[in-house]
């Protein structure tokens, strides 16, 4: 929303306030769960987008410039983003290559691309002028699109549903605070079951993003009769999120053997305190059953830990320190179960564990080096600093003095 020099004003951008600062070149504000945006007029020619469209709010016939359907936002997204030349997304990965490294990470899982826009492309063209080791997810329904490029893998955070902040997170029962909505499901059954078929009959891993209750319930299903017509193939399909799951859905995703990448660090974000998010949209006692890595955990469940970057930042010191210093029960682990998350757990995730994940002879020597141990400093550990970075031996980042 909007800020005044007197704090937030609680009200959300228009087209007009961001015409304030240019009304010759694009402005696109991005909601904080890069869910919705909010785009200045020139923007809003240069999105494509439509009144018509879901989620684009109008008033008086005229579009505010705010978007807030999943569809519309990605499509307004990667036509912007088809309008942005190749060196400087090449400029783009050197960054993200250079503040990962700083913070200890050897290897990232890049979840993009769409069926617009030249990132992914550009990604796995380039990705060899980079230390950082990436695994590219193309987030498209397209398997010709992936083909040419030989990637083992197709999806990644395609959305089956919104985001809790919007109330577009896809729920069993209805929001605490909004109780005329339960969300939105994005892709009927029929065309996620001839996505899942498909990636199965190439042996190819699948990922779609789901997070409430009933968009898990329409993936999971859909995956176990897939998993059920062909057998189980090892492919390790991922749930990307997993946030708010019923205990069926767990044992589930366990005996499927699938993947979920979480995020810890939301929780620090949206369920710290009385001001919690979380409490407001499902109500204090279900609040605390979101993101539930313990009870995944202990239901035999492979949870990988992330960051959704830009969602929150790259940092996997302060994911584990939100997986280790809380008080809930179902989300609370050791600090040995919460380095696995960010470490032989992803690996897994991606079929590198024979290679990564854990030191090990023959495996990349892909090293960090803290300024103190994680076990002596548990109640501290988002305090730790990366001294260095070593990828395949080779030091790659070292923290000035």
């Amino acid at each position: 929303g909007c800020f005044s020099k007197e704090g937030y004003t609680g009200k959300l951008f228009t087209a007009e306030d961001l015409d304030l600062i240019s009304k010759e070149k694009p402005i696109i504000v991005y909601d904080k769960s890069y869910h919705g945006c909010y785009l200045n007029n020139q923007a809003i020619k240069a999105a494509g987008i439509t009144p018509e469209m879901p989620g684009v709010v109008t008033k008086c016939g005229r579009m505010t410039g705010e978007v807030n359907d999943d569809i519309s936002y990605y499509a307004a997204v990667h036509n912007i983003m088809s309008q942005v030349d190749e060196t400087v997304i090449k400029e783009y990965m050197h960054t993200v290559n250079d503040f990962a490294l700083s913070r200890g990470v050897t290897t990232i899982h890049s979840l993009d691309g769409g069926d617009y826009g030249v990132d992914m492309p550009a990604w796995i063209v380039n990705r060899h002028l980079l230390d950082l080791q990436v695994v590219n997810y193309w987030e498209t329904l397209d398997f010709e699109k992936v083909r040419p490029y030989k990637l083992s893998r197709i999806g990644g955070c395609i959305c089956l549903d919104g985001t809790r902040t919007l109330h577009t997170m896809a729920l069993i029962k209805p929001y605490a605070d909004k109780p005329d909505t339960r969300g939105l499901l994005y892709y009927n059954d029929a065309q996620i079951l001839e996505f899942i078929r498909k990636a199965n009959n190439n042996n190819m891993q699948c990922s779609l993003h789901a997070a409430g209750t009933r968009a898990i319930d329409q993936y999971i299903y859909l995956l176990n009769q897939v998993i059920k017509e062909c057998g189980q193939k090892n492919l390790r399909h991922r749930i990307e999120h997993f946030s708010y799951p019923t205990d069926e859905q767990i044992q589930m995703a366990a005996e499927l053997e699938l993947a979920l990448p979480m995020q810890p660090i939301f929780t620090k974000v949206w369920d710290d305190g009385e001001d919690s998010m979380y409490k407001k949209r499902f109500g204090t006692s279900e609040a605390a059953k979101i993101e539930p890595i313990a009870d995944i955990i202990k239901a035999g469940g492979m949870v990988c830990g992330g960051s959704d970057s830009p969602v929150t930042m790259i940092d996997p010191l302060a994911g584990i320190d939100a997986c280790v210093n809380t008080d809930n029960p179902h989300r609370k682990i050791t600090t040995k179960e919460a380095l696995e998350l960010y470490t032989k757990n992803g690996a897994w995730a991606a079929h590198e564990d024979k290679d990564k994940g854990t030191l090990a002879c023959g495996k990349n020597a892909d090293l960090v080096v803290l300024d103190r141990n994680p076990f002596d400093a548990a109640g501290r550990i988002k305090e730790i600093q990366v001294e260095q970075t070593f990828v395949k031996g080779e030091l790659v980042y070292q923290r000035e003095k």
